[in-house]
């Protein structure tokens, strides 16, 4: 990763010219995701990494990013549950109750990327109007602390695991879905996770997802990204 480390040197500067093409919530995880592939080559950053962008829009957003782990960890699964849990049960999710539901977010979500290399792990969020991102990083890291600190429960990692096999089963509707998902898992390097990484959700116990967040989403393998709108200028 020694060529994204020289190509990206600027974050900053990279995240200005993302917001003049894509949309504020998905340039946020875009900083994110390249700020942290700028740092990839060290094992451990010493402090957390913030970038700040101001461009013309309607409502802020945030993302947190935490290094991971290859696509083919066996981590991987209990990630996929702990983001569940997070932010992919709808109402139910954590993030929702502790954002949406109190009236800081518009929307919440959390999701662990399976590539290859070394991955990412998002949670990002869209700020309600008057919310500030001190509010929702405050909230984002609460919830991440309370599952480190206490775990979670046997029910919620039941639904995810129901959440899971129902996404699946839709997600595989046809032929040409079939082979979309089973050639991302050749990308990733081993084909048979098309069907192993499905069984080994379903086998993901409580103590699993805490493990995982307690090895994974710390302060010191995170970059946080936020979008901060201004008013537009007549210039633009």
């Amino acid at each position: 990763m020694i060529w994204a480390k020289n190509w990206f040197r600027e974050p900053a500067s990279l995240a200005s010219n993302v917001l003049s093409v894509y949309s504020p919530r998905a340039s946020t995880v875009l900083i994110t995701t390249f700020d942290l592939i700028a740092i990839s080559t060290a094992s451990v950053r010493s402090v957390d990494r913030l970038v700040i962008v101001k461009k013309p829009g309607e409502l802020g957003s945030i993302a947190i990013a935490h290094k991971t782990t290859s696509g083919l960890s066996p981590d991987q699964p209990a990630l996929a549950v702990l983001d569940s849990i997070l932010g992919g049960e709808g109402k139910d999710s954590r993030l929702y109750r502790a954002l949406v539901d109190k009236g800081i977010a518009l929307s919440a979500s959390a999701q662990t990327t399976t590539y290859r290399d070394l991955n990412l792990h998002f949670m990002s969020a869209d700020l309600a109007p008057n919310a500030t991102h001190e509010q929702v990083e405050k909230a984002f890291l609460e919830q991440i602390e309370l599952i480190k600190a206490q775990g979670v429960t046997s029910e919620e990692v039941e639904r995810a695991r129901h959440k899971y096999r129902a996404d699946r089963a839709y997600r595989l509707d046809g032929t040409m879905s079939v082979v979309y998902e089973l050639n991302e898992w050749v990308a990733t390097g081993d084909w048979t996770q098309f069907v192993r990484f499905a069984d080994a959700v379903q086998k993901v116990t409580p103590a699993d997802v805490q493990r995982v967040a307690k090895t994974y989403l710390n302060e010191d393998q995170s970059t946080t990204g936020w979008f901060v709108p201004v008013a537009q200028s007549k210039q633009e």
